[in-house]
């Protein structure tokens, strides 16, 4: 299991992240932080509630020269309250980092007020457009020459509300700066902005997880046992070339028996092979000697087996990470593959979180040695107390719309898509509503400044 500790943190970093209550990375955590930690520029694309938010602060945070009393990293968000939920996430790390200086620059308070929190130089500015511009670049009231790290958030809303000129005025003023960007969707003007600034090359999403030219199955299985599971699996889909994972090694052995005293053409990999045995196994493989591979996770990494037409997972592992080293076997080279993973209802939490990890699995049942057309997993969610009445009323308002239409079986599919709909359509709605807000403020000083 990927831990903070595997990554080249400080002891002060890693301590300050298991105090405030963060044990292991998430996703996109676990993607960018050596990147950042490198000062490597990046494009982003993840979706809000991803923990992408830490996968810049804790890396940026470890990196800055405390001797220095000089800006070193520019957060910038399109709205003030983006910007102060980036600064209370920011502010946390004080009490570890005791002379972490921050400084939050927004249109809400008066600019006298912003100049003196420059006064105390910070090392780290989060900071709506705007503001930024004008004390950064407009009036050089902040020195930005030092800043070694600049974070776009939420980028294409940026591009969506008329701040290009402003984010090109920035980012041409900081060629030097590591240039991390995060942004839900990647549209035609942000993708203008990359090729300029950054390279098209660095851009990187949590579906790096899983290659496109693989398709997901969840086969429930309805607790038939594994081995006569997977016999009856094999003879439904006639594999061209198959890996089959087990997590433990005796499963591995055993399933290995089982086809070979059927006849099937296989073969077994795993850690307790000695390594000439391995050797010779992994040339035999190579060559193609055989249709069915059953492997334990060691041959999930750092293993180029060639022409994998299907993975089968007879189980899932306990870090979740290793199922897509595991779904990575195939599809490689720009070839289609197959993922194919077995579940019971004791197996339904593992298959809803590889999910929230942008999974997309297609559902299937083994029912009578056939593979036949699966319901899908929904995931119940919990209401909260505190719901925005109009997003509340446009969530049933969708789900009676949707079920009007009386959709074939996967109806709550097609619900489920609506009312992720809705809320997308609420929080950009709710967002562009504050820029216009503070671009009208931002106007207005202008209009009192020039008389």
């Amino acid at each position: 299991m990927t831990t903070f500790k595997s990554f080249a943190l400080s002891k002060q970093m890693t301590t300050a992240l298991e105090k405030l209550g963060y044990k292991s990375p998430s996703k996109v955590q676990e993607l960018v932080i050596p990147h950042v930690l490198k000062r490597e520029s990046l494009v982003v694309t993840s979706e809000t509630g991803s923990g992408k938010t830490h996968s810049f602060l804790v890396p940026i945070i470890d990196s800055l020269d405390f001797s220095l009393n000089q800006i070193q990293a520019i957060i910038i968000a399109p709205t003030r309250e983006l910007a102060k939920q980036t600064y209370d996430f920011a502010r946390a790390f004080k009490e570890y980092f005791p002379n972490l200086r921050i400084a939050l620059l927004t249109s809400q308070v008066e600019k006298s007020k912003n100049e003196n929190k420059l006064s105390n130089a910070p090392q780290i500015i989060v900071a709506t457009p705007g503001r930024l511009l004008d004390l950064g670049i407009t009036n050089n009231v902040a020195n930005l020459s030092t800043t070694k790290f600049i974070v776009l958030d939420e980028a294409d809303m940026f591009m969506d509300s008329g701040f290009l000129d402003d984010i090109n005025t920035l980012l041409s003023n900081l060629e030097d700066a590591t240039k991390l960007v995060f942004s839900a969707t990647i549209n035609s003007k942000l993708s203008r902005l990359i090729e300029k600034y950054i390279g098209a090359e660095h851009v990187i999403t949590l579906d790096n997880y899983t290659n496109a030219n693989v398709k997901h199955y969840a086969i429930d299985i309805r607790h038939k046992d594994i081995l006569e599971a997977t016999k009856d699996f094999i003879d439904a889909i006639e594999p061209y070339f198959l890996l089959v994972f087990a997590s433990r090694i005796n499963d591995v052995k055993r399933i290995y028996e089982y086809l070979k005293t059927r006849k099937y053409n296989v073969t077994i990999i795993h850690g307790d092979l000695e390594k000439r045995e391995r050797k010779n196994v992994m040339k035999r493989i190579n060559a193609m000697e055989f249709q069915i591979v059953v492997c334990s996770d060691m041959a999930s990494r750092g293993l180029d087996i060639d022409n994998v037409s299907d993975v089968l997972n007879v189980d899932l592992p306990k870090d979740l990470s290793f199922y897509f080293h595991r779904a990575g076997r195939t599809g490689r080279f720009n070839n289609v593959g197959n993922c194919f993973t077995f579940y019971n209802d004791d197996a339904t939490e593992s298959i809803l979180k590889l999910i929230d990890m942008n999974v997309k699995f297609d559902y299937l049942v083994l029912k009578n040695g056939e593979l036949k057309e699966g319901k899908e997993i929904v995931k119940v969610k919990r209401k909260h107390k505190n719901v925005d009445e109009a997003l509340d009323r446009d969530i049933r308002r969708a789900v009676i719309e949707t079920r009007k239409k009386k959709v074939k079986p996967g109806y709550k599919k097609a619900v489920r898509v609506a009312v992720e709909k809705v809320k997308r359509k609420h929080h950009r709605q709710k967002i562009k509503e504050d820029i216009r807000k503070q671009r009208v403020k931002r106007y207005k000083e202008e209009a009192r400044r020039n008389g």
